[in-house]
């Protein structure tokens, strides 16, 4: 299983680019910051293969926000979902039989008053108390705090393995980790110091964004930092490896095939379907399960069937070839960019993401046109509560099932 967080920046206008990176880097549950969403609500994101169940919490300005993104053959296991704030929510699922619970924080930044760092500490501290002994913890999110390199006085929550000088702030987050018995995972495997920072901006390399946990149930046994992604340029994936003890590999499920009925509203479809059944309506003899053998085989061959593949999901139905070519080429342009730190190579990036932002423009103002025009009809207003009613239900926090524990305190 593999758990990541991300302070993205900004989920508007990317989230579809943000899945597609958890995706690709197979990332299984993970944590979201500052998505500047407002208020609170979950939705689908992505398409067939990476597809994204999202929770968020944010405020009613926009600013801030936190959020968890679940890989959807997951999504079923979620049992709850608690939003506290803008800055800590958290959700819990069942993995392997036992409770886990993981957490998406993002502290207060440097220059906020010190009222509103130690309430968020505070906070997440009773959070943390109120969990089952047993239960997994885990905590992932951008901490704004610096804990170096020196682990002296805290061997038991950290590795070696950091950047820099303590700041107060780190000083705070590793007497928070050794209260609730949490350790450090980025701290724990030796990489080289670029794999390290998860935050860089101009002269700025620090290590901010941190996976926390305890818990007898996993075992952690790699944590990197991945950089190079171009929909979050300041700060870094972060993603911990981990084995979860009782978990076994899911097989991923496929929806159900069915045959395209609709095509008999076809009117030389449905000429077709009536000559060849009454050519073969002597087979019947008054058998009527024979009847349907004969009417489902003649309506698979003229009609066809679907796939089987889950539907792409309403939130992104505007994506088209158009915006995928435009994003491709802002993600090279970026890789460009980093490479060669020069300005001019920064001013094609930046214009390479105004054009994409143009071409996702485009693409939701033609689909939008195409999809009034559909609704005028019968047809269209019947897929249009078809769609509504899918999208009602992705749009719960909890979809899954009932769990119950017995007597090996299992679920």
């Amino acid at each position: 299983m593999r758990v990541g967080t991300a302070n993205v920046g900004s989920m508007v206008g990317k989230s579809r680019e943000v899945a597609a990176m958890l995706g690709r880097r197979k990332v299984d549950v993970c944590a979201v910051q500052e998505t500047r969403f407002r208020n609170e609500g979950t939705r689908m994101y992505g398409s067939d293969g990476e597809r994204y169940k999202f929770w968020w919490s944010g405020g009613s300005e926009g600013n801030s926000g936190v959020g968890v993104m679940i890989k959807e053959e997951w999504k079923e296991n979620i049992i709850e979902v608690v939003r506290w704030c803008e800055r800590m929510m958290k959700i819990t699922m069942v993995v392997g039989g036992k409770m886990m619970h993981i957490f998406s924080v993002y502290a207060p930044q440097q220059g906020k008053p010190e009222e509103e760092k130690e309430e968020f500490r505070e906070r997440l501290s009773e959070k943390i108390s109120e969990i089952a002994e047993g239960d997994t913890v885990i905590i992932a999110g951008d901490m704004n705090a610096h804990i170096g390199r020196d682990r002296r006085g805290y061997e038991e929550v950290m590795g070696g393995n950091g950047i820099g000088q303590r700041n107060a702030e780190g000083e705070e987050m590793l007497q928070l980790c050794q209260q609730h018995g949490l350790k450090v995972w980025n701290t724990m495997s030796r990489k080289r110091e670029e794999h390290l920072i998860t935050y860089k901006s101009g002269d700025a390399r620090t290590q901010i964004d941190f996976i926390m946990s305890k818990g007898r149930s996993v075992k952690v046994f790699d944590c990197k930092v991945i950089p190079g992604e171009e929909c979050i340029t300041q700060h870094r994936l972060v993603c911990a490896d981990m084995v979860v003890k009782g978990l076994k590999k899911s097989i991923r499920r496929r929806g159900e095939k069915r045959i395209k009925t609709w095509r008999l509203k076809d009117p030389e479809i449905k000429r077709e379907f009536q000559e060849k059944l009454s050519h073969r309506i002597g087979e019947i003899e008054g058998n009527w399960k024979r009847y349907r053998e004969i009417t489902m085989e003649i309506a698979e061959n003229i009609c066809g069937m679907t796939t089987g593949h889950i539907q792409r999901e309403r939130e992104t139905w505007w994506w088209c070839e158009e915006v995928r070519q435009a994003i491709t080429v802002k993600r090279k342009s970026f890789k460009e960019w980093q490479g060669d730190r020069t300005e001019e190579k920064k001013e094609v990036y930046k214009e390479k993401t105004r054009q994409a932002q143009r071409a996702v423009a485009a693409a939701k103002e033609a689909a939008w046109q195409e999809w009034c025009n559909e609704i005028d009809g019968a047809e269209g207003r019947q897929k249009m509560f078809k769609i509504a009613k899918q999208m009602r239900k992705e749009r719960k926090d909890v979809a899954g099932g009932i769990y119950i524990k017995d007597k090996m305190e299992t679920y």
